[in-house]
């Protein structure tokens, strides 16, 4: 790689690169990377040429200004084995027709349907709650996955969609392993992680395409299954094939379920190691809620702002990767073919021109007085541009509801800050546990 050509960054080893001190613990690597290096720099990691991206003005040009010149970085090739082209990995005219028949499933008013189901199994995980020692991963895994199963099938958690939910973790772990090895087996070999992914596969594209038929023949009932498998496109009448909709489908369960669980350990971790601020969203959802449960309607600006701090210390989307397809520039540097654009939420967040103290967990800097002014691409954590996710309001919604109920009625202690597994999302180490008190 040419040196003077881009910006500096670690020449690593002859082949591998960087790869070693990146696998030791990512988070840290590129945080090194950024203090020596500076907003923009360049480094090999195995076969890829990194440029990682920090500064607000460089995410902008990145994911909005000089969208058209990106497409998603080479980690989404793996994903596509799993979710095949849905939103999340397809490009170009595909992505902006489904992306245009999927949009109405995701309006404020179509939320509003979906907060009644996020009440719904809140209440019903509490009422299951006693005093004393719980694990939070897999509590905010099964309620995330009850909820959007009812809002993606209008079905209760049965024994299908429990298996469904447990072929997906077992998919999503397996597209780790790939995206972190440097060196691994062809997905066509038959070695025994291909033979599980592709049975774990089968299981979910068989659910998938059962509920596709049962909506198919009660029709229209309001759930975000049925908005794809009627929505037509206006200027062709066409819709989403059986392909597509599988695609799509397993896009949103994956995304629907997993990153929101993530986010709720987070949350539930860091109200606790700041008791001050775990006070005041308590003292606020009893106030505001008494005994119910919360609403899409209820008013909760402390809560607000908590979930907002905790997406910017914990992103679950904590890196996004992005290749250029046209000729662009950074920073005056000619991005050349081939190179692996590194956007990361994790270091923008924590960026001292626009984060006071970034370190310290302060739901206040979100107060309009502190952060009007604030970059728009300070804080991404759905990411920005055109591709923003397509999810952000269900997921805020589901965390508004979730958190206000369950912080309302308990005081959650975590004994120890889980660590930090920078997969593909940001995931906590460990079932974590907790210990329950009731209010």
């Amino acid at each position: 790689m040419s040196r003077a050509r881009g910006p500096s960054g670690p020449r690593g080893l002859p082949g591998l690169g960087n790869y070693f001190g990146y696998n030791r613990g990512p988070l840290s690597f590129l945080e090194e990377v950024w203090r020596e290096h500076g907003e923009l720099s360049r480094f090999p990691l195995g076969p890829f040429d990194v440029w990682l991206v920090v500064h607000p003005d460089d995410v902008q040009r990145v994911l909005l200004t000089d969208h058209k010149h990106y497409h998603k970085g080479p980690e989404y090739k793996e994903l596509m084995l799993a979710v095949g082209k849905g939103l999340l990995t397809s490009e170009d005219a595909l992505w902006r027709r489904n992306r245009k028949l999927s949009q109405p499933a995701f309006h404020r008013r179509s939320l509003i349907a979906h907060a009644a189901h996020m009440s719904l199994e809140t209440e019903r995980l509490l009422d299951g709650w006693t005093p004393g020692p719980r694990a939070l991963v897999p509590d905010m895994t099964a309620l995330t996955l009850r909820i959007v199963a009812r809002s993606l099938f209008s079905t209760e958690l049965g024994p299908e969609v429990e298996s469904m939910g447990e072929a997906v973790s077992e998919i999503i772990d397996y597209i780790d392993h790939r995206i972190k090895s440097p060196f691994k087996a062809p997905a066509s070999w038959p070695t025994a992680a291909n033979r599980r992914f592709r049975a774990s596969k089968e299981e979910v594209d068989g659910q998938i395409h059962r509920f596709v038929d049962l909506c198919r023949e009660r029709g229209d009932s309001g759930d975000l299954l049925s908005m794809l498998v009627h929505a037509r496109d206006p200027d062709t009448g066409e819709f989403l094939d059986d392909e597509q909709l599988r695609d799509e489908i397993v896009t949103l369960f994956a995304a629907g379920h997993e990153t929101t669980a993530t986010c709720l350990v987070w949350t539930l971790s860091l109200l606790h190691d700041n008791p001050a601020w775990e006070a005041r969203v308590a003292e606020e959802a009893r106030s505001v809620l008494g005994d119910r449960v919360a609403t899409a309607d209820d008013e909760l600006p402390v809560l607000d702002r908590v979930i907002k701090e905790s997406l910017r210390l914990r992103p679950p989307a904590w890196a996004m990767g992005r290749k250029p397809i046209a000729p662009t520039k950074l920073r005056g540097y000619p991005v050349p073919e081939g190179a692996l654009i590194f956007v990361l939420p994790w270091l923008t967040h924590r960026h001292p021109d626009f984060w006071e103290a970034p370190g310290v967990f302060d739901p206040d800097r979100w107060l309009p007085e502190r952060s009007e002014e604030r970059h728009r691409f300070a804080w991404y954590p759905f990411g920005g541009g055109p591709r923003v996710c397509i999810g952000q309001g269900f997921a805020l919604l589901e965390l508004r509801i979730v958190l206000a109920t369950m912080l309302a009625r308990w005081r959650i202690e975590v004994p120890q800050m889980p660590s930090m597994n920078p997969s593909i999302t940001l995931r906590p180490v460990g079932p974590v546990p907790a210990v329950l008190h009731r209010r």
